[in-house]
């Protein structure tokens, strides 16, 4: 397990010294080792016992030189096998099967998935009575889904009070219907923890459609593509944009690559229009190539898009108009003290303490606040860390450190924070269970946040 580096700091004490190129190496190179050497244990363990539950391979935080685009932290994505079945009600263009046929086991190449067998079910959790706050409650959608597995996790709140999520990787591989895609979206209404979700063809409709070729370029046990969901932002004109990374997922490396991220969009037409296979358009595919790495978070403000990325334990912030969202020419990098077109001029986002991962999520509050949320250099964790900031470019606060609420002993990742269902002094956090699920958890953060954001505390 991943311990913490870095203790959270008082706000009133001297922020730690910066740390120099040989120090950072150092900590990427031993966190590298030991995240590498948890999931080598954690496979070596998950096939000695037969669990028939997926496990999550973590990404070894990336060292200064390696390859980049990958950044710091477990990406999101189970590492599945999604097979080739071809059995009744498959869903056209979801992804490279979605049948009965053979499958993997938690990613272990050519197993074959169980015919009669389900998945552990785990105590999905009460929602706390009104006015309290919820401590691990498992999102939950009718049957035949009601044991679906699903990744990560974004939300926007809709005009007509139900909440949009969208998630990455979203499968049931053990129980009938069985099926693979490598995105959803689902709503909730006055149960923020019961999901609702698009679908065709009977199944979770694939939010972030793949072209042909990207569901084509799949062999059984070996590799497959996934587009998945890094964030999402509604702007004044009712289009939510939505950032996302494709991956190339090696299933015999327990490894992924990336290969693109860029940009959907979806603009919310009611209830109906969404759980019919309601799905979102790509409209700025390739906009960032691997070497860019993956740029991410988009939070809408004041009439620019700001998006973010962690890689090698440094974050940069750039921003755009959402009319030239679609532009990579048009996009500007924060310097420290203004914009600028040229990337090699960006400077490091101070952040006050602790490492954020490649996997970080920056919302705006309600307020007018920033928050972030990851966890240790994005490293699968059971405990998370909250930043924050005056500002979507920081400078960042000292992190503080909180529990993930019923996350099993292999750790949680994919940290979100819903803006719309958090207030100042408590942040809503959801988080996916690695091990066990992937299952997307939820949990209320009561924290303090100082009047010039420069300090959160964890009550």
């Amino acid at each position: 397990m991943l311990e913490q580096r870095s203790a959270t700091r008082d706000p009133d004490t001297t922020p730690p010294e910066p740390q120099t190129g040989l120090d950072t190496f150092i900590i990427a190179l031993a966190v590298g080792l030991v995240v590498a050497l948890a999931v080598l244990m954690a496979f070596t363990l998950h096939l000695q016992l037969g669990d028939d539950t997926p496990t999550k391979p973590a990404a070894a935080p990336t060292a200064p030189g390696a390859r980049p685009g990958t950044g710091t932290a477990a990406s999101p994505g189970t590492g599945v096998d999604p097979g080739t079945g071809t059995g009744p009600g498959t869903q056209p263009g979801t992804g490279p099967g979605t049948g009965a046929g053979p499958g993997t086991d938690g990613g272990q190449p050519n197993a074959q998935a169980p015919q009669n067998a389900t998945s552990p079910k785990p105590t999905p959790g009460l929602p706390a009575q009104a006015g309290q706050p919820v401590k691990g409650v498992q999102l939950a959608a009718a049957a035949p889904f009601s044991d679906i597995h699903q990744d990560q996790g974004s939300t926007i709140a809709l005009p007509d009070g139900r909440t949009l999520w969208i998630f990455a990787d979203t499968f049931q591989l053990y129980n009938e219907p069985r099926f693979f895609i490598t995105s959803s979206a689902a709503l909730s209404g006055r149960n923020p923890f019961q999901l609702t979700y698009s679908m065709t063809n009977a199944l979770p409709t694939e939010f972030l459609p793949r072209t042909k070729v990207e569901r084509d370029d799949h062999k059984v046990g070996d590799h497959y593509q996934a587009i998945w969901p890094t964030g999402s932002t509604l702007l004044p004109d009712g289009r939510i944009i939505i950032s996302y990374a494709k991956y190339l997922v090696l299933l015999k490396q327990k490894d992924f690559k990336l290969m693109e991220s860029g940009l959907f969009e979806f603009r919310y037409r009611g209830v109906n229009a969404l759980v019919n296979g309601g799905r979102a358009t790509r409209f700025a595919p390739g906009l960032w190539k691997a070497e860019d790495g993956e740029v991410r978070s988009p939070v809408y403000v004041d009439g620019h898009v700001y998006f973010n990325q962690c890689r090698d334990l440094r974050c940069v912030a750039l921003r755009v108009t959402p009319d030239q969202l679609g532009q990579r020419g048009s996009y500007r990098w924060w310097t420290g003290s203004g914009w600028t077109s040229e990337r090699s001029q960006a400077q490091n986002i101070i952040v006050g303490s602790s490492h954020p991962g490649g996997n970080a999520s920056v919302v705006r509050l309600r307020s007018g606040r920033y928050a972030m949320a990851d966890t240790e250099v994005g490293a699968v964790a059971t405990s998370g860390l909250l930043w924050v900031s005056p500002n979507p470019w920081g400078p960042w606060s000292p992190a503080a450190k909180f529990d993930f609420p019923r996350c099993p002993e292999p750790g949680c990742y994919g940290l979100n924070i819903h803006p719309s269902q958090s207030s100042d002094d408590q942040l809503r956090i959801s988080y996916a269970t690695n091990g066990v699920g992937p299952f997307v958890r939820v949990a209320d953060v009561p924290v303090w946040i100082s009047s010039d954001s420069s300090a959160i505390l964890v009550r």
